[in-house]
């Protein structure tokens, strides 16, 4: 993976961060009477945290392709 691609990745990663903080706020700003939608809301924070986990995996390899060098 290119530096280019790296960047892109990290890139990714501070959006689903956001993204993430995003949806626990909105989590939090929810009463126990209106939780309809947290199943729906807690697959995509668990989709995200996939995406991220994967995403940590490449840069992992990045950078022990980097060490190598």
């Amino acid at each position: 993976m290119d530096y280019a691609a790296e960047c892109a990745e990290h890139r990714e990663l501070e959006a689903l961060e956001a993204s993430l903080t995003t949806d626990i706020d909105a989590y939090a700003g929810l009463d126990a009477e209106d939780r309809t939608g947290v199943a729906q809301a807690a697959r995509g924070i668990d989709s995200k945290f996939s995406r991220i986990r994967a995403l940590q995996r490449d840069l992992d390899l990045v950078l022990e392709e980097a060490d190598r060098y």
